[in-house]
């Protein structure tokens, strides 16, 4: 497998990412992976599942607008820095740059084909960077997997709500989003809906529901799949598994569930995009 770092400008700072694929490609579709909250793309599955899918397509991975890394000291200010906006502009700009040319690797795309798979928030934002696209004019998606989604990413901090949003990182830490954080996330639920996207995107959809994931129910999956036309949507329920799917971090091999949901995702893809003959390297 070829790996492949890259760096792409932006107003706010350079965003950081890379890019992997077959080893010896032919054209690929490109797949876009977007993990959860305050998550990077190195946690838990998000690399062996990663991997897997590069033996079918130029499957991109960014640092996103996660300003901060998992071992970062001055991780409460940096996290003060994060909003949802800034994570989409982040991958806009890595969209272009992959349309010019300028990803390492993107000589192997074939230049029609898109796909956005997405994690908890990441599935999310895969809606709201495919109605971007539509509105740039740009090559969009014609499929999106999206795994363990919300119906909203308001969750807390409306009206007579809290002014805070925590998560619980897996090695004891807490990140505490603040103000910026939910007044965007409103900002962008007030330009669209979760379910208005999923109602009006021409895309293909694959959404992936845990059966026991307290994070994001699966009633909240399942209200998007109502609001998408019947042809265009498919749901898989992941059964007695929870958000991230039995796995942890760090990441000691695949789960029943998680293996289930890869076999899910590559049907899904092989059917949109042709199952290609390319050979995955011995190692993965």
């Amino acid at each position: 497998m070829q790996f492949h770092s890259f760096q792409v400008p932006q107003p706010a700072g350079s965003c950081h990412g890379d890019c992997r694929l077959p080893a010896t490609p032919k054209k690929l579709p490109a797949l876009a992976f977007l993990p959860d909250l305050c998550f990077t793309k190195a946690y838990g599955f998000y690399p062996w599942l990663r991997e897997r899918l590069a033996a079918r397509s130029l499957c991109l991975g960014i640092d996103g607008g996660l300003p901060f890394r998992e071992e970062a000291e001055d991780l409460a200010r940096r996290a003060a820095e994060y909003t949802l906006s800034r994570e989409i502009a982040a991958w806009m700009a890595t969209f272009r740059a992959l349309f010019r040319g300028d990803l390492p690797g993107a000589d192997s795309w074939d230049r029609e084909n898109l796909a956005i798979l997405g994690h908890g928030k990441g599935a999310a934002l895969a809606l709201h960077l495919d109605r971007r696209l539509r509105a740039e004019g740009r090559p969009a998606p014609q499929a999106l997997v999206l795994l363990c989604p919300p119906r909203t990413l308001v969750r807390q901090g409306g009206e007579g709500g809290m002014d805070r949003v925590e998560v619980s990182l897996d090695d004891a830490r807490t990140v505490v989003l603040h103000g910026p954080f939910l007044e965007d996330a409103r900002r962008l639920a007030r330009l669209a809906s979760l379910v208005e996207l999923v109602a009006t995107t021409p895309a293909r959809l694959l959404v992936l529901a845990a059966e026991e994931d307290r994070v994001f129910p699966v009633t909240e999956a399942e209200d998007l799949v109502k609001a998408a036309e019947s042809s265009r949507v498919r749901l898989l329920l992941l059964e007695e598994t929870g958000h991230f799917l039995g796995s942890g971090h760090p990441f000691e091999g695949p789960t029943p569930a998680l293996s289930a949901a890869l076999a899910a995702i590559e049907r899904f893809l092989d059917e949109r995009f042709g199952s290609g003959d390319t050979e995955a390297d011995p190692e993965t």
